[in-house]
């Protein structure tokens, strides 16, 4: 019976072990198919390896050129903010001197109007005085027959009176009777020859009265004029633009041009030239000439701010004014204070000769924030030609007071 049971157990066993062998050589043949696939993942697996290494190659030289050419975008839109800062920069510039000009403008026109105003009114006095000469000259025409006729009066009564005289003699020497009526009458005679003489004399004064009232009137015309007409007059501005002004500039131009204002409108024959000193690139003097755009503009070249030089700025003055015989001559210095110089000793030499040909050197200081720290100041050079010192609050009053005073000496030397 246990070999039965053994038999069975051995059959079944068998039977197992033929279902392990055929799962074995079924697992066997699956690892094969999956070694099979394995090897095929792996080589496709490697191509794809490739492909990415490939790919991220690609993806660093695009990112790579991504970046170049996004710092270069970045440096085009610095550069374009750069360029368009400096637009807006110039746009304001331009409005702030267009605000300039505008003022300017208006002041010259409100000028121009009052003095074409006192034209005006001057014409019509004047009108009006020829109308009075022309009355004065039918007055003194009636006065000069009225005058005639009394001459003629008188001296037909003087004729009368001797004729009548020598009558009276007669008749006195032959009716001395008829004295005392003779004599009576003479005197009469006598009154009326006075009378005549003071109605003449009277005329006479009332003539004089009305030619000296003409007199004045025109006396007071021609120095009317005298306040508006344009004489010789040359003018040197000097203006530092080196580097210590950078932070005022715009008050260093606003000084510059509202002075060619006041010079234009005090005397619109007035020449100025122009020194600009302190700029990197040397700019060449602007020659004496009448005030137009080119003179307004000037300082609107400046490249580049260095450092100034007195020495050089007064020595061309000097030069300049030295050729204008004849004319009343003044030079203007515009600055911080500071006035450096290549050579003090020339500096002074030239401010000497200025002051022995009585031209002055009048400065106008646009405080920066800074002190003075050189040992030769815009003042001293002002003190050693005669000159004024004033401020960029002071300078216009003074200005015109200097440009009044040097009228009123061309005139009174006429």
């Amino acid at each position: 019976m246990q070999r039965i049971d053994l038999a069975g157990r051995l059959s079944d066993q068998q039977k197992l072990c033929t279902k392990l062998e055929a799962e074995v050589t079924s697992q066997q043949d699956k690892i094969t198919s999956l070694n099979i696939s394995k090897e095929t993942l792996e080589a496709e697996c490697e191509r794809l390896h490739g492909q990415i290494h490939e790919a991220d190659e690609k993806f660093k030289s695009q990112t790579t050129e991504a970046g170049k050419r996004e710092e270069t975008l970045s440096n085009k839109i610095t550069d374009i903010q750069s360029r368009l800062e400096k637009i807006l920069k110039k746009l304001d510039d331009a409005k702030y001197e267009l605000g300039i000009t505008q003022l300017a403008y208006t002041q010259v026109v409100k000028a121009r109007d009052q003095q074409v105003s006192q034209v005006q009114q001057l014409e019509l006095d004047l009108e009006a005085d020829r109308v009075k000469i022309h009355d004065l000259n039918n007055s003194y025409k009636k006065l000069q027959e009225k005058n005639d006729k009394a001459d003629l009066t008188i001296s037909d009564m003087k004729k009368a009176h001797q004729s009548r005289e020598r009558e009276l003699q007669q008749r006195l020497t032959s009716k001395g009777r008829e004295v005392r009526d003779l004599e009576r009458e003479l005197n009469t005679l006598r009154s009326t020859s006075a009378n005549a003489i003071e109605k003449k004399e009277a005329v006479q004064k009332e003539l004089d009265a009305q030619i000296d009232a003409f007199k004045a009137k025109s006396q007071s015309f021609d120095d009317l004029q005298k306040t508006t007409a344009p004489f010789t007059q040359t003018i040197v501005i000097c203006v530092d633009v080196s580097g210590s002004l950078v932070s005022i500039m715009h008050e260093v131009k606003q000084v510059y041009r509202e002075t060619l204002l006041m010079i234009k409108l005090s005397n619109n024959d007035a020449k100025v030239a122009v020194v600009v000193h302190g700029s990197r690139t040397k700019m060449n003097p602007l020659p004496a000439q009448t005030i137009s755009n080119a003179t307004f503009q000037i300082l609107d070249s400046i490249n580049g701010m260095d450092s100034e030089d007195y020495t050089y700025c007064m020595e061309e003055a000097r030069s300049i004014l030295h050729a204008y015989v004849g004319s009343k001559k003044l030079i203007i210095l515009i600055g911080d204070g500071n006035a450096n110089c290549s050579s003090s000793t020339s500096l002074f030499t030239a401010c000497d000769q200025l002051k022995s040909a009585n031209i002055q050197a009048h400065s106008v200081i646009i405080y920066n924030g800074g002190s003075v720290n050189t040992s030769v100041a815009m003042r001293d050079i002002s003190k050693s030609t005669g000159g004024r010192v004033e401020n960029n609050n002071t300078y216009l009053s003074a200005v015109e007071e200097i440009l009044r005073h040097q009228r009123e000496e061309h005139f009174k030397a006429l």
